[in-house]
């Protein structure tokens, strides 16, 4: 097992921003679509899925069988306004900076560096 091979390894992890189903995205709204959601319901079910997920993920780091080497890092809300995003999913590069930056933070804490 790797954390036996590497006694200092931390696995850091998130569960995405909240993204908005936008007609010009090529994975939200094409799929919503394609089931008939409502364009209303669409963000607040993302959401939803987005929260599930992210709550999913902070238990995975918290079970005491990884001994806090999974590390969790909150991304939503990070990447700012829909102007932001590359294509509904990933953001663009000023979104990924703020990203990185709640990355870089963990990152700090989980090794102690300043």
């Amino acid at each position: 097992m790797l954390t036996e091979k590497f006694a200092d390894l931390k696995i850091f992890c998130d569960g995405y921003d909240w993204m908005l189903p936008r007609f010009d995205g090529i994975y939200l709204w094409p799929v919503m679509e394609e089931r008939e959601i409502q364009e209303l319901l669409r963000a607040p079910i993302i959401k939803i899925m987005v929260d599930q997920f992210n709550a999913r993920l902070q238990q995975l780091a918290g079970n005491v069988n990884y001994g806090g080497r999974v590390i969790y890092v909150n991304c939503r809300g990070g990447v700012g306004n829909k102007v932001k995003w590359f294509d509904k999913i990933h953001p663009q590069t000023a979104g990924f900076g703020r990203v990185a930056d709640r990355f870089k933070s963990m990152i700090s804490a989980a090794f102690r560096v300043a």
